[in-house]
């Protein structure tokens, strides 16, 4: 086997659990503070649960793409990542307006879980890289 393919199969070992360990710990986060702010019927959950199954990934999948290739790329970590944020708050208020219609504001839900599990991530790799 070349060099390159064993990078590849470890590149893709890599990403796929942090994909899997991001997934199942934004769920629980997401779902907590859901829960506590007020969401707390089981359809409700589940929405919230599908809809990080559908937006997290990509993110997580993104973000290793910018982390392996991304020094040519004229934005920090930083700024990636609000960027990244930003694409899923949009994308997630649309899926809570179209999957959950009798959620009041669903732009602010969004908004606030994603803040709420981002800040914690983000305080996460602060503490850890100390």
């Amino acid at each position: 086997m070349s060099g390159d393919w064993i990078r590849f199969t470890l590149f893709l070992r890599v990403l796929a659990r942090q994909i899997i360990v991001s997934l199942v710990l934004t769920i629980l986060l997401e779902g907590v503070a859901a829960f506590v702010a007020g969401l707390r019927t089981g359809r409700q959950q589940k929405t919230l649960a599908l809809i990080n199954v559908i937006t997290n990934p990509v993110v997580v999948f993104l973000f290793y793409l910018y982390y392996y290739y991304g020094p040519g790329i004229p934005l920090n970590p930083l700024a990636f990542q609000l960027v990244l944020e930003a694409f899923v708050v949009l994308a997630e208020w649309r899926l809570l307006r179209m999957l959950l219609p009798e959620l009041k504001k669903p732009f602010w839900w969004a908004f606030g879980l994603n803040l709420f599990s981002w800040g914690l991530w983000y305080l996460l790799e602060l503490i850890v890289r100390r």
